[in-house]
């Protein structure tokens, strides 16, 4: 049997007339007020949901990115505008002189801009450090900024980083202090 055949309501043309059955003001209000709390408790639950993944994420990438590695510098320059460094991982550093860096792969090392007499402060970055394949000049590849690879004599040159604030740098001897 069908719930509407228990019901008192009025047939129209043979068919049951359900017009008329709507819920009474009061319940109407409660069934709203009950679903925006519900909307505002799911909007609030994203809201933290969302807070919380945004810590997990910056807390995995800034572990990624801060690992605490020992650096060396091997190599100092200094120009008209600028002060430069380069130093490589301790790992790829045996001692002082040429043949006591373990430079003949790639090596991910930081190069120091130093504009402090310019007035812009000091920059730290990636760089890509190796030997060319004679061991007479070293190669810095600035690879962060797209700029063409420096390539610097181990006995000191003056050399070109960048055609900002870089230029007619005059560079020491490699891996000599």
């Amino acid at each position: 049997m069908f719930w509407a055949d228990k019901c008192s309501v009025p047939l129209v043309g043979g068919v049951r007339d359900f017009s008329d059955l709507s819920p009474p003001v009061t319940l109407r209000r409660e069934l709203k007020i009950r679903s925006d709390k519900l909307s505002i408790q799911k909007a609030l639950d994203m809201k933290w949901f969302i807070r919380l993944a945004s810590m997990a994420i910056t807390l995995v990438a800034s572990a990624a990115h801060s690992a605490d590695i020992a650096m060396r510098r091997v190599l100092s320059c200094a120009g008209p505008d600028a002060k430069i460094e380069v130093y490589i991982p301790e790992t790829a550093w045996a001692g002082a002189g040429v043949g006591n860096a373990r430079l003949d792969t790639r090596v991910v090392g930081a190069y120091a801009l130093d504009l402090s007499a310019a007035g812009k402060g000091k920059t730290l970055e990636p760089v890509h450090v190796q030997y060319s394949k004679d061991k007479k000049a070293v190669i810095i590849d600035q690879y962060t900024r797209k700029f063409p690879p420096t390539l610097v004599a181990v006995v000191g040159a003056t050399v070109d980083f960048d055609q900002r604030f870089a230029t007619g740098v005059r560079c020491g001897s490699f891996n000599q202090e």
